[in-house]
């Protein structure tokens, strides 16, 4: 008998949180002009067999332009190995850069 799937996890909060904290293509690095949420998916990187592919955990989600999105599920670029390097360099190039983003969100829900 094969195990169980890993459940699913669901956090809209993280997902407002991460798009708001990655306001670029993290594999082109193109950025929206005005409105984040336009023209930037996020991706579920699925290739982690403790976390369900449709996860809504930090480690599981990539935000990709709508052109690197549909290119990697069409597999006409990237494998998946190559998609997580492109994740982990946006990472630690930008480390300081989205901390202190993610503080800013922070404060800003907080506060209301």
């Amino acid at each position: 008998m094969l195990p169980k799937p890993p459940k699913r996890v669901r956090d809209k909060a993280l997902l407002a949180r991460f798009a708001a904290t990655r306001p670029w293509c993290q594999a082109c690095r193109w950025e929206p002009f005005q409105d984040v949420l336009v023209g930037l998916h996020i991706h579920h990187m699925t290739d982690n067999p403790e976390i369900s592919r449709r996860s809504d955990v930090q480690d599981n989600l990539m935000r990709l332009c709508w052109n690197c999105h549909g290119r990697f599920h069409s597999g006409a670029q990237w494998t998946k190995a190559e998609l997580r390097q492109h994740r982990e360099d946006d990472h630690h190039d930008n480390a300081e850069e989205y901390a202190d983003m993610e503080d800013q969100y922070d404060r800003e829900v907080r506060d209301g």
